[in-house]
């Protein structure tokens, strides 16, 4: 795929996907004849949160995708853990209705932390629907980062590794007493790798325009939605031996919330997947990357499609 590639504009009015206590808006982009790939944001963090330079990357390789807002964030219904608790599952489960709803009856799904999650969640749930994952910047067990960071407590499994002590320790003492949009961008700094080139002006303006009232359109709600997941469908090492999907792993060596191993045990786990280490790059989806992750990621959307063709 070149490097090249006509950007994609602001968003237009979303299509909206009736739940039964809620609404998710979601957007596509792209050829509708080309593959489905539907892009699962990490924990708290609404869709636009997908870079539109990455997006149109991804568009620009042939693949039709789609972004959405996660219940109680960006543009979808908000309110809804306080009067419906939920948990992943149910989650996952609206992936599928978004799958549905694009006429579409499998999707390749491209998470990051939390969404790299929900990706392996609905292709152990729901194979026959889940064309292809890609998991990036996350993890096979759940467990480690409730633990570490909404229980402070030691985490119950040993493996795989919990955030870095120097990320927890400069994450727990960014002041609190900041507008909550600042507080945000410093702590999307600390997670960024050494090759990202980003600074805490670049986040500042991401904020602005992706989320300029983020206490309001970013979930508090999700950790505590994990939290409530069986412990069966939140620590996935042992079950991931069932994942049929094609699987690519993306593990930054920089990451300091899901640490190297986290990419590698995921990896080691799922039949057949590979894993694409980048080196310099931690737990944001920066500009620096944005090329190497679209390239990998339609390869493997490409030879999924492939495969499948030439098995049918």
């Amino acid at each position: 795929m070149s490097s090249t590639h006509k950007p994609l504009t602001g968003p237009p009015t979303p299509w909206r996907l009736r739940g039964p206590h809620h609404e998710i808006a979601y957007w596509s982009a792209g050829d509708p004849a080309g593959p489905a790939v539907v892009l699962l944001m990490g924990n708290t963090m609404p869709g636009a949160f997908w870079p539109a330079d990455f997006r149109g990357r991804l568009v620009a390789s042939g693949l039709h995708t789609t972004h959405f807002d996660y219940r109680d964030t960006g543009a979808s219904t908000h309110g809804v853990f306080t009067e419906h608790p939920y948990d992943l599952l149910d989650l996952t489960d609206d992936v599928i209705a978004l799958a549905d709803s694009l006429g579409r009856e499998r999707v390749h799904l491209v998470g990051l932390s939390m969404g790299g999650f929900i990706g392996l969640l609905a292709a152990l749930r729901h194979p026959g629907r889940v064309a292809g994952v890609t998991t990036m910047m996350s993890t096979g067990d759940y467990t480690v980062l409730l633990d570490a960071t909404l229980h402070g407590r030691k985490p119950r499994h040993t493996t795989p590794p919990p955030p870095r002590e120097d990320w927890a320790r400069a994450a727990a003492g960014i002041p609190a007493d900041q507008p909550y949009a600042e507080l945000l961008a410093q702590s999307f700094v600390l997670a960024c790798g050494s090759r990202g080139g980003t600074d805490l002006s670049y986040w500042q303006k991401q904020l602005a325009v992706n989320a300029p009232d983020p206490a309001r359109t970013m979930a508090f709600d999700h950790k505590r939605a994990a939290d409530r997941t069986p412990e069966a469908w939140l620590n996935l090492l042992p079950s991931l031996i069932r994942v049929e999907a094609p699987t690519l792993v993306v593990q930054g060596e920089d990451d300091p919330i899901f640490p190297p191993p986290n990419g590698r045990m995921v990896a080691d786990a799922v039949p057949g997947a590979r894993l694409l280490t980048v080196p310099g790059m931690g737990h944001m989806l920066e500009p620096a990357f944005h090329d190497r992750l679209a390239t990998a990621i339609a390869a493997h959307v490409r030879e999924a499609e492939n495969t499948r063709a030439e098995q049918s």
